[in-house]
Parts: structure tokens; sequence; C-alpha cells
């Protein structure tokens, strides 16, 4: 498993120059959200979920995964698992 986050928070986090104002940093849990396919990053306009490979995109923390959340406009939820290879993200989540 992997961190779970809810991009609707309040605290301002600064990542890589990127300040995520809406990011809560005390939102993260231990779970899942759903299924994604490695490397298939979905469509943040139009989809509801999609990977980031973490090698690939150079994501190194829950931050990082995080900043890339906070880029894509259907992002609200988050997984990361480096492990895996694997920053998913969610528009909707079943906590």
């Amino acid at each position: 498993g992997g961190s779970i986050s809810d991009g609707g928070g309040r605290p301002s986090v600064n990542v890589d120059g990127i300040v995520l104002s809406s990011w809560p940093g005390n939102a993260s849990l231990p779970g899942f959200c759903g299924v994604t396919n490695d490397g298939v990053e979905g469509s943040c306009t139009r989809g509801v979920q999609g990977s980031w490979g973490v090698r690939v995109h150079r994501v190194s923390s829950f931050a990082d995964c995080a900043a890339r959340c906070y880029l894509c406009q259907r992002c609200r939820f988050v997984t990361y698992a480096p492990s895996e290879d694997d920053c998913s993200w969610y528009n909707r989540c079943d906590l």
C-alpha cells in the first residue's frame, strides 16, 4: 500500500517551487484507492485516475507525488508507493 491524501485542505507546502496551498500535511493515511496501469498517466482534464512512474518523473517523496497531483486538474487523491515505482492519482477514493 501507499499513502493516500485528499487535496482539499488548507496549509501551505512548498515543493520544488510549487506552493501546495490546498494540500493538508496531516491528511495522509495508509491505504489503497484502486488499481492503475503502470505508466498510464490518464487525462488530467477528463480522466478519473492515472499513474506516474516515480523514476521516470523523478518523484522521490510523497510531497513530490502531491506536487504532481496539484498540477493535474482532476487529481484529488494520490497513492505513493516507491517500492512499486508508483505515484498514482485519482479523482475519487472510497476511504
